[in-house]
């Protein structure tokens, strides 16, 4: 078993695992890009604040600006606490990483695969790995 031939590969991970490996792995990238898009973006916002502040005595439009600029920022903060982007990034990425490694242990026969057979490695996979994500799943739910 320590050898990668896709062809005669357990089905479980041709028909479930590979997917969802792939789906937190896109889930986590599009989450990272969300929460780092919006956080430099309300870096940047709030640090020009004080810059609009001292000019709000030139003009009226500045303190539109900066009434404006204190929404958006407060608008992008509230999303992702909302959304709790950035816990739910990195538990998506710890996932896939936790099913990856689960699979690799599989297929190179170690720790808990070491000394099973066929069918009680197969029984063994998919009982660790359907753990894995049922815990992600028990932890989103208390996330959200």
């Amino acid at each position: 078993m320590g050898e990668n031939n896709k062809t005669d590969e357990f089905p479980y991970i041709t028909e479930r695992l590979n997917e969802q490996i792939a789906y937190y792995g896109k889930k986590s990238i599009r989450l990272q890009r969300e929460y780092y898009i919006l956080s430099i973006l309300n870096i940047i916002i709030l640090a020009f604040v004080p810059f609009l502040t001292l000019l709000s005595d030139f003009s009226q439009i500045y303190r539109y600006i900066i009434a404006a600029s204190s929404a958006i920022a407060s608008i992008f903060s509230s999303i992702l606490l909302l959304r709790k982007t950035k816990d739910n990034w990195l538990e998506y990425r710890a996932t896939g990483e936790a099913l990856k490694t689960e699979l690799e242990r599989y297929r190179y026969q170690v720790e808990a695969y070491e000394k099973l057979d066929k069918k009680h490695a197969n029984d063994q996979l998919v009982t660790q790995c359907e753990k894995i994500m049922q815990l992600e799943h028990s932890e989103w739910y208390n996330r959200m």
